[in-house]
Order: C-alpha cells, then structure tokens, then sequence
C-alpha cells in the first residue's frame, strides 16, 4: 500500500466524504527535491502495466519528467487521494484549446484508485474533483474517458452516475 507523509508542501487540499471514509484530494502545485511521490509514480506504472497498453515498455525517467512537467504546468492537474498517509488514488488531468476553437475544453488524462480500494467512492470523488478543476480553469465541456481495460464498468456507472454522455468509441490496431 502507498503511504504518504501526511504534510504535503505546495498543495491545495479539498475534503470529500466518500461511502466508507474521509478522503483528502490533494492537489500537487509544486514537485519537491524528494522522492515523496514515488509510490505514485510506481503505482501508475503497474496500473499501466497491468491495462491495454502492457505491451509498451516503461521509462520511469520520462514518467519522472513529465509529472514534474505537469505540476509546473497551470493546464494540467495533479492530484491524489489520500487518508491519512494511505494512498487511494490520483487524477491527471487537463485543458486545452483545439485547433479549430478559442474555447476551453478539458479531458481526463488518468485517474486511477488503488485496486484494493476499489468500490467505495474513490473514482466518483476523483471525477467530481477534476469536472470542479476543468470549469474553475474555464472549460465548458469536459472528456472523461476509459481505454485502460482497468474498471471499465465502474468508470461508466461513475460516468452515468454523473450525468456524462457517450461521445465517441475508441479503436485500436497495431501499426
């Protein structure tokens, strides 16, 4: 299980009462000099290994260097789920502009709970979190998706649960 310390520099926090127990989403402003955020890195890692795309080898240096990116980043965010110093999850997410409209748009980019927690409201507190972030950034719409193959069917009843509607499917082939 990923731990935590509990004094987090260069957050903002948010306190969601999910079914079972309190969680603190974490939203991570600044990267620090230690390694306090490698169970994180990890634990995506093996939700990566353990999806769709396991076939593709992990660089732990590029995970490294683009979640340092992302939290520099004020169009992305990154924030964790936690009780206590106990990781429950995360969230990465963005905004962004297309190319054909001035409008904001954002999209989730991952969000994962720790699979030993699963079932107890973590996930919907994850995408209330980043539906809150993508309109207070100025998004009109937000993309919620799910390709991993990893809780497919709870992120659709999350999905559902939210008032989200089916846009588009997703297809894949080796090239």
């Amino acid at each position: 299980m990923a731990t935590f310390p509990s004094e987090l520099r260069g957050c903002k926090m948010s306190t969601a009462l999910a079914k079972t127990m309190e969680i603190e989403i974490i939203e991570i402003t600044e990267y620090p000099e230690d390694d306090r955020y490698e169970p994180f890195i990890q634990l995506a890692v093996q939700m990566q290994r353990d999806s769709n795309y396991r076939e593709a080898t992990v660089n732990l240096d590029k995970a490294r260097e683009n979640l340092r990116a992302w939290i520099a980043s004020p169009h992305f965010l990154v924030a964790l789920a936690k009780n206590g110093d106990q990781m429950l999850g995360a969230v990465l997410g963005d905004v962004f502009s297309p190319w054909w409209t001035d409008e904001i748009f954002g999209r989730d980019k991952l969000i994962f709970v720790n699979p030993a927690l699963e079932g107890h409201g973590i996930g919907t507190a994850l995408y209330e979190y980043l539906l809150s972030w993508t309109t207070r950034k100025g998004a009109k719409v937000t993309y919620c998706a799910t390709s991993t193959g990893i809780g497919t069917e709870a992120a659709i009843r999350i999905f559902q649960k939210m008032g989200l509607r089916q846009h588009a499917l997703m297809y894949t082939g080796e090239t």
